[in-house]
């Protein structure tokens, strides 16, 4: 019998709620919100258990105002659509099945601001069912009275709440064609979390990361959580939260079994509603966006990277040639060729002057040969090292100045020639002296990186050791698999090691090392002398080059208030000096004018090659000298 009365009830509230009257009241309502708020891109929906007269009277005026209108319930699909089109009004009845269409629209986001609800009928029942109305929901309410009606908003700051925070937002008078709205912004009237508690998951990855998180000591440890620890310090003052950490060994990245669903780690978090934002930077695939939205990028300095010691310029080019530019050479074979004809000339000069001595004249080899003795300056050091072998020729040729200028012309000529060729010797000198102490540039990539040889070694990082040892999109497939296979794979435990230990190969051997940048400078700056900062060479990483941001639930009603509370930081300059702090710059280089710069096997390659051709070249013209002297000998 109860029941019946009780269903009975109901019905007659919604009949009464839904009468004629009560329809054309709303139906005035409504149109004086809309060109209130002044949205002619607004779209209707509308689930009020009116009458179908009513109905079809409250889409035909919408039409005629050229306003879309649809009908909808808790089985339309446009409810949990998470993109729209349209910025939609949601005009629905409190007791006509109003619980169903708002879960149905709370799986999407159509619950959130700039869609706007109006709501009929008593909120106090709302508010019986405790029903969830999230921070960014901007839900209306009509509270009738004699002469108007309030339009009142409501939400709750955090699903577990038991209590709605309510505000009257503006006066509707029918009568008097009077409509008082206030310029709601939820986004700056709800700033206020009054010490609700939010819960950050933070990834730590070393037990002593506990007690440095706000001391800036070891910046090489745990740096992708660390100034989201101080700046969540902040921020949580500016929303009057409380914040509840949480702590994680990983990110737990995406299962490759078991459709990219998260096992554990901060993304399991997340995904499970056990924490409300990320502590902890993470990459951006575009896989996680059906899970996570990215909002902002605390550390925009941030990237992986392989760093290395350059080798010497010495192993990609003969250094030899490098001092002057092929024009130049050309122009020294030039002037020595007009020095031989120059010298010829004034040499028969003489001779004829000086017919009555018996002085044998000059032939045109032996101003060739004093002219190459000038040249030699140079050329002993461009192609072979002639110290010796100019000992040798001096002995078998006799060329120290077999003839020697008598005239002042030819004495002005030899000197001219020996002091263009004492600067042209300078300036080689000079040359080469720097660049053996200069590292190539040729690689720049890290295909490059790879055939030039190096050994490779990655920073014991969880997110590397998941995207090294498994395809993804995140990388070239054919490059990771030859890097790890040959390069990181090892029988006795994969190349995985500590970031000092990483920087401490880079620096003593010829290694390659997959790390995050800002670790790289802080501990390079610490380690390494600045003539080994100086060959220092940073490539981008086989991942794809993206920025780092903190993810949030795709759903969450929080995501505004951080990423507006992250801009004031941004705008007051804390977010900067907080990243300054936190990490290290790239390491100035000082120069090498003072550094010795000891010359090897490598870089006298080139002269040694020349050295042994020749001498190659003798011993063969000596086998066949000798055969032929015994050949006429015998005949």
């Amino acid at each position: 019998m109860s029941w019946t009365i009780l269903c009975f009830l109901k019905m007659f509230s919604v009949c009464l709620s839904s009468s004629p009257a009560h329809a054309d009241t709303d139906i005035s309502f409504l149109f004086d919100f809309l060109q209130q708020t002044n949205r002619p891109n607004y779209a209707v929906l509308e689930n009020v258990c009116w009458s179908k007269e009513e109905t079809q009277k409250l889409h035909r005026n919408l039409t005629m105002q050229n306003f879309k209108c649809k009908s909808v319930d808790g089985n339309s699909t446009i409810m949990t659509e998470r993109y729209y089109e349209h910025s939609y009004i949601i005009l629905v009845h409190v007791d006509c099945d109003f619980d169903t269409i708002w879960k149905q629209a709370a799986k999407g986001s159509l619950t959130f601001y700039p869609h706007i609800w109006i709501l009929l009928g008593d909120f106090e029942k709302i508010k019986k069912k405790n029903v969830h109305i999230p921070m960014n929901s901007l839900l209306l309410s009509l509270v009738r009275t004699a002469n108007y009606t309030k339009l009142e908003t409501a939400y709750k700051i955090k699903k577990t709440v038991d209590w709605y925070i309510e505000r009257t937002v503006g006066n509707w008078s029918p009568k008097v064609a009077k409509f008082d709205l206030e310029k709601v912004n939820i986004f700056k009237d709800r700033g206020n979390f009054m010490k609700v508690p939010l819960r950050v998951t933070y990834i730590i990855t070393d037990n002593s990361t506990v007690n440095h998180f706000i001391d800036y000591r070891n910046k090489h440890v745990d740096n992708l959580t660390k100034i989201n620890y101080v700046l969540y310090i902040l921020i949580f003052d500016i929303l009057n939260a409380t914040q509840i950490r949480l702590f994680s060994r990983g990110w737990g990245f995406e299962s490759r079994e078991n459709n990219g669903s998260f096992a554990s780690g901060m993304f399991q978090d997340l995904a499970n509603d056990r924490s409300d934002i990320a502590g902890t930077l993470a990459f951006t695939p575009s896989s996680r966006l059906k899970y996570f939205r990215y909002i902002y990028p605390p550390a925009k300095d941030m990237d992986i990277c392989l760093v290395f010691r350059a080798p010497s310029l010495a192993y990609y080019t003969n250094v030899f040639g490098l001092p002057f530019n092929n024009w130049v050479w050309v122009a020294l074979g030039l002037q020595l060729l007009c020095g031989c004809v120059l010298i010829f000339i004034i040499f028969k000069w003489e001779w004829k002057v000086a017919q009555g001595r018996k002085e044998n004249g000059p032939s045109f080899l032996d101003t060739a040969m004093m002219q190459a003795r000038r040249y030699l300056f140079v050329v002993e050091y461009a192609f072979l090292d002639f110290r010796f072998w100019n000992f040798q020729i001096a002995i078998a040729c006799q060329q120290d100045f077999f003839h020697e200028p008598k005239s002042i012309s030819g004495k002005m000529a030899t000197l001219s020639i020996l002091i263009f060729f004492t600067f042209i010797y300078t300036a080689f000198s000079a040359k080469i002296v720097l660049f053996l102490q200069l590292s190539t540039n040729k690689i720049n990539d890290v295909g490059s990186v790879y055939a030039a040889g190096f050994d490779f070694a990655v920073e014991d990082q969880p997110f590397n050791q998941y995207y090294f040892k498994g395809p993804s999109d995140r990388a070239e497939e054919q490059l990771r698999k030859q890097i790890y296979e040959k390069k990181i794979r090892r029988s006795h435990g994969d190349q995985f090691v500590s970031a000092e230990k990483g920087i401490q190969l880079v620096r003593d051997t010829f290694c390659a090392f997959h790390v995050e940048r800002t670790v790289a400078h802080y501990l390079v700056d610490k380690t390494f002398s600045n003539n080994q900062k100086c060959s220092l060479r940073f490539v981008r990483s086989i991942f794809k080059s993206d920025m780092p941001y903190l993810s949030i639930p795709w759903n969450s009603s929080y995501i505004k208030y951080f990423i507006i509370s992250f801009r004031r930081l941004a705008e007051t300059g804390l977010q900067d000096r907080e990243c300054k702090r936190c990490y290290a710059k790239k390491p100035s280089c000082e120069g090498k004018a003072n550094s010795f710069v000891s010359v090897g096997l490598i870089e006298a390659y080139f002269p040694l090659l020349i050295f042994g051709v020749g001498i190659s070249l003798c011993i063969s013209i000596l086998i066949l000298e000798k055969l032929v002297h015994k050949y006429i000998k015998l005949h």
